[in-house]
């Protein structure tokens, strides 16, 4: 029972935010809520990662829901460590962009292929590089961070290559 309960928590979590049951509390809050100590605790401790983190000052507020913006992003970072070599560099930055503003995660890890890249958002995807790690996963991750960030009238997109890494950019629109 133990071994599938990291596949059913994923899959609830999905399909409530597919299907309209997780209801976002929105307000007009700040993207990085968090000290960089407690994303470098949380993140980096158990893989030995080096996070470093780069958020613009004075960035506007967006309507959120902290904690599920909170999780898309978790889960990018996550994945970042899990599929990047020992001891990952990962870069966790914020700026405004225009009217939005981007949030974006980047990894030394193994990259994605071009015609993996848009399939890696669909429910149970993973890259051929991922699966090939032997790093337990479901594939929902990505398609949670997907449902989430465009429930707030957001995008997410990845710019990667094979064997270079990747990009994951989460842009909102400003709250004014």
């Amino acid at each position: 029972m133990k071994r599938y309960i990291w596949f059913i928590v994923p899959a609830l979590g999905l399909a409530a935010v597919v299907l309209g049951y997780l209801l976002f509390n929105l307000n007009e809050t700040l993207v990085y809520y968090r000290t960089p100590a407690e994303v470098r605790q949380e993140v980096a401790a158990d893989a030995n990662a080096r996070l470093q983190i780069n958020v613009a000052p004075g960035l506007p507020a967006v309507r959120a829901d902290r904690e599920a913006l909170g999780r898309a992003v978790w889960n990018l970072l996550d994945n970042a460590v899990k599929y990047s070599p020992h001891a990952p560099q990962v870069r966790l930055t914020g700026r405004a962009a225009g009217s939005s503003i981007e949030i974006a995660v980047e990894d030394e890890g193994l990259g994605i292929a071009p015609d993996e890249q848009a399939r890696i958002f669909q429910k149970f995807a993973r890259g051929s590089a991922a699966a090939s790690t032997g790093a337990k996963g479901t594939g929902l991750g990505l398609s949670m961070v997907r449902h989430i960030v465009e429930a707030h009238g957001g995008t997410v997109r990845v710019e990667s290559r094979p064997g270079g890494g990747s990009t994951f950019t989460i842009a909102l629109p400003t709250a004014t």
